[in-house]
C-alpha cells in the first residue's frame, strides 16, 4: 500500500516525521541538514578512534593533498576565524603532524606542510572516508548517485550565484 500513497497522505507522513515542515522544499532542506548532522556525528566518532577531530581531519586532508598550502587558504576553506585555524594548526604541529614554513615569496605568509609522521595516517583517514561513503551512498545505484550529484551541484551553484549577486548589490549600495 505504501507505493500508492496519495499526495495528502504523503504530507501527513511528512508532518509525522518532521513536525512543522509544511512544504516539499522545506522537507528537502530538513533532510539535507539532518543527513549532514548524522554524517558529522558518525565521522566525529570514527575520527576520534584515530585521535582526530573533524576540523583537524579537514586540515590534514587538504595539507596532505596540497602541500605548502597558505594558512589563509585553510581559513577560507574551513569558513572559520583565522584564530581557530591557527589553534588547530598549533595542535597538529604539537602532535608532529604538520609544520609551518615561511613563504619564500612573502615572509608574512605561512605555508602548512605535512610531516612524514602523519603520512601513515592518510591511509586510515581514507579508509574512514571510504567506509562512510559506502554507508551513505551504498543504497544508490551509480546512476542515482550521478543524478544526485548533478542536482546538488545545480542547487549549490544557484545559491553561490545568489550570494555573489547579493554581495554585488551590497557593494553597489555602499558606493
Amino acid at each position: 500500500m505504501k507505493g500508492n500513497i496519495s499526495p495528502s497522505n504523503r504530507w501527513e507522513s511528512l508532518v509525522e516525521n518532521y513536525p512543522g515542515v509544511s512544504s516539499l522544499h522545506e522537507e528537502i532542506s530538513v533532510l539535507i541538514a539532518d543527513l549532514a548532522r548524522k554524517v558529522r556525528t558518525r565521522f566525529d566518532q570514527r575520527a576520534r578512534e584515530i585521535g582526530l577531530t573533524r576540523p583537524q581531519w579537514r586540515i590534514l586532508n587538504i595539507v596532505l593533498h596540497v602541500e605548502g598550502v597558505p594558512q589563509s587558504f585553510l581559513v577560507q576553506k574551513m569558513e572559520v576565524e583565522h584564530i581557530t585555524v591557527s589553534r588547530l594548526i598549533d595542535n597538529l604541529a604539537k602532535m608532529g603532524w604538520v609544520e609551518r614554513r615561511p613563504d619564500p615569496n612573502d615572509k608574512r605568509v605561512k605555508l602548512i606542510f605535512p610531516t612524514e609522521k602523519v603520512r601513515p595516517l592518510l591511509a586510515e583517514i581514507q579508509a574512514i572516508r571510504k567506509a562512510m561513503e559506502d554507508e551513505i551512498f551504498g543504497v544508490l545505484s551509480d546512476r542515482e548517485t550521478l543524478t544526485l550529484r548533478k542536482l546538488l551541484h545545480k542547487v549549490n551553484d544557484n545559491y553561490s550565484r545568489l550570494d555573489k549577486v547579493e554581495l554585488q548589490n551590497k557593494l553597489h549600495n555602499n558606493n
